[in-house]
């Protein structure tokens, strides 16, 4: 199984409100943090929403029928982003209706996260995914039933720096 490095380039990054996040609003006056550590936890404990001035292409490759691609987080990312947001664009090229299921480790769910039809239409999902946790890069799958192109543009991290 061949794994996926994605592609990290400069990038700026600001910080954004949950208003930003769910909301899509592409720009705050000034530089906001979203601390979600509760008054009892330490300031070590404390997790922030990085939001990216513009998405980020970090990974653009195929899915052929049936197989399980793996992405590797381990590329250019700082150890404190536990975490990244992003959209993932499927493409089908396959002609066929299908889905793609996006997971952790482990066995495949029996689940989708995005389900595309025949027609060549673009779909897509926003996903969060764990990209380091307890010392060390993680990674995430992707299946598809169908040939279908991903495509994964990096918008949010979840970071305690």
């Amino acid at each position: 199984m061949e794994s996926i490095y994605p592609k990290r380039g400069p990038r700026n990054l600001f910080m954004g409100g949950i208003a930003a996040l769910l909301l899509g609003i592409g720009a705050l006056a000034g530089s906001l943090s979203v601390n979600f550590a509760s008054a009892s936890s330490s300031a070590a404990n404390a997790r922030y929403i990085g939001v990216l001035s513009k998405p980020e292409r970090i990974a653009d490759f195929t899915v052929y029928p049936g197989q399980t691609r793996t992405i590797n987080w381990g590329n250019g990312f700082q150890t404190c982003h536990e975490a990244l947001g992003a959209n993932v664009a499927v493409i089908p090229t396959g002609g066929q209706p299908g889905h793609v299921t996006m997971w952790k480790s482990g066995t495949r769910p029996n689940t989708s996260v995005i389900n595309y039809d025949n027609t060549g239409a673009v779909e897509n999902a926003f996903v969060f995914t764990e990209i380091y946790l307890n010392g060390s890069y993680g990674y995430s799958k992707i299946y598809s039933l169908q040939k279908v192109r991903v495509i994964i543009d990096w918008s949010t991290t979840i970071h305690n720096c």
